[in-house]
């Protein structure tokens, strides 16, 4: 008896006990998993290489749209889908591994509006230039850019 009061205590006090039932956590891990599967599958859809990549063959004759509107597009994609995530998900109702998807996605999301303020500092690289130039055998410079 003393054992279980210790653990439950352990438990309420370390956050680990939940006020959702074990139903309710899973139809809200279900929920939020259904809701990851859709944003993957509307981002993946547009984007050609990227579906080319996971073997996908939809757009298999498209090259990707490099375009300024394209990158605000896809922000804007990525802003709503946030939004969306947490608006309509409660994070404390989910299992511990749809938690980490939930994190993961809040990360991405954070980590692509970051990557969008820089997205006129990336320019195309030819492969074997590449190569070549930051081995500096070739004798020219390498391009800006990242690398």
């Amino acid at each position: 008896m003393k054992t279980s009061l210790t653990i439950a205590i352990f438990l309420t006090v370390s956050g680990i006990a939940s006020a959702y039932t074990p139903a309710e956590l899973a139809a809200e891990s279900k929920r939020a998993n259904d809701f990851f599967e859709k944003c993957w599958d509307e981002t993946l859809s547009c984007h050609p290489v990227d579906e080319s990549f996971y073997g996908i063959k939809t757009h298999y004759d498209q090259l990707e749209d490099l375009s300024d509107e394209k990158a605000t597009s896809d922000q804007k994609v990525w802003e709503r889908q946030l939004a969306d995530l947490k608006k309509n998900i409660k994070f404390d109702a989910l299992d511990a591994q749809t938690q980490l998807s939930y994190k993961l996605f809040e990360r991405e999301a954070a980590r692509e509006g970051e990557e969008f303020k820089y997205r006129f500092d990336i320019y195309p690289v030819r492969r074997d230039c590449l190569t070549t130039c930051t081995s500096r055998r070739c004798g020219r410079q390498p391009p800006l850019g990242r690398i």
